[in-house]
């Protein structure tokens, strides 16, 4: 991807059993799993990604007793991304998933201290995308970019020097 020099290349959070066909409109979408991604954006400056990091990692503290931690990503713009894996058993019945899930994540959402500031679309909607790592982001020419589960208690400064362009900068 990175080679390529891929720009905004996206992806479901949800696992569905036909991706192919999946619609907000359609019946036939059958739900089979998907991960909790909290998306945290602030100002695209300095200051506002320093507290977007900052409650990627007061979020992390609060999750990571009872959640696993999936990925940890800088999205190429205004903030992190936190996926955790989902502890969320669905109904058997797939017609009753999509609602179910919906209602469980409003749970996370209101469990939440109210110093966390989070996307809530983002985690409520099953049918939402995010930015797949590796590939730029075309209004900053960033790349959304993985990054190590320590990097959540480094320095800002630190933390953006390690970051790389469309580029390669």
């Amino acid at each position: 991807i990175i080679k390529e020099k891929l720009i905004d290349v996206y992806y479901s959070t949800s696992m569905w059993l036909d991706p192919r066909n999946i619609s907000e409109k359609s019946n036939r979408d059958i739900l089979i799993g998907a991960d909790l991604v909290y998306d945290i954006d602030e100002d695209f400056s300095i200051k506002g990604l320093k507290k977007a990091l900052k409650t990627a990692r007061l979020l992390f503290e609060q999750a990571s007793p009872k959640l696993s931690l999936n990925s940890f990503t800088f999205t190429g713009c205004k903030g992190f991304r936190l996926s955790f894996i989902s502890p969320i058993k669905l109904p058997q019945n797939p017609k009753k998933r999509i609602k179910f899930l919906e209602r469980k994540r409003k749970i996370y959402i209101d469990s939440l201290p109210k110093n966390i500031k989070i996307d809530e679309s983002c985690l409520i909607n099953v049918y939402g995308v995010v930015r797949l790592s590796n590939s730029a982001n075309s209004k900053t020419g960033l790349i959304c970019t993985e990054l190590n589960e320590s990097t959540l208690f480094k320095d800002i400064k630190d933390v953006m020097g390690a970051l790389r362009n469309v580029n390669g900068e």
